[in-house]
């Protein structure tokens, strides 16, 4: 079993990108050489946040599977942008979106009251924005994709941080003969997967 995880540390403010090659040994053998991008932590406020430019940079590259593993959100009403940005990257198999912290609670706006320290985001609208861009929101749930004639599942765990995550309802009858790639936000959950049969996180 192979898992790829990251946790964020100090670092100057910026954005990055980096290609990562990993061996799984479950893989299809039809399924070599698949390409995922994986987009997180935009924590996108408005349309002037710099972090935006990356997924311009990414437009239409056209990965076979793009994951957007949340965090993507400081503010709601920037969701429809960040849906079309996304979507503008033209995966080929499709792409799906997990909350992260940031995406269920926002920093207060500047005209909120001062005591009020995070706002709640509306996850019905930001859903409908996605899914008006042809993206999939994996909220403690799961997905069978077939690729070259082969089955994949992508489960979708909710936020460890918030206590969203659970992984018991995404793994519901799941068939441990399926090749299964997790994403989610934090990677604590992970340790929540219990005897669930994955290949990558």
């Amino acid at each position: 079993m192979w898992w790829l995880a990251a946790r964020s540390r100090a670092r100057p403010a910026g954005t990055s990108k980096v290609a990562v090659t990993i061996p799984v040994p479950r893989l299809p053998d039809v399924l070599s050489g698949l390409t995922i991008q994986v987009v997180a932590d935009l924590h996108v406020r408005s349309a002037g946040t710099a972090s935006l430019r990356v997924l311009d940079e990414l437009s239409d590259t056209r990965p076979d599977l793009l994951f957007a593993c949340g965090d993507l959100l400081d503010n709601s009403d920037i969701t429809p942008l960040v849906a079309r940005a996304l979507a503008a990257i033209r995966p080929i198999y499709g792409a799906y979106v997990v909350w992260g912290n940031h995406d269920l609670l926002a920093p207060a706006k500047s005209h909120d009251p001062k005591w009020l320290g995070e706002r709640t985001q509306p996850l019905r609208f930001m859903w409908e924005a996605f899914q008006a861009h042809g993206i999939t929101v994996l909220d403690n749930c799961r997905v069978h994709q077939h690729i070259a004639g082969t089955e994949i599942a992508i489960v979708g765990i909710g936020d460890a941080t918030k206590g969203r995550d659970e992984a018991c309802r995404a793994f519901h009858r799941a068939d441990d003969n399926v090749f299964t790639i997790v994403l989610t936000h934090n990677p604590d959950a992970v340790m929540r997967l219990g005897s669930s049969r994955v290949d990558l996180v």
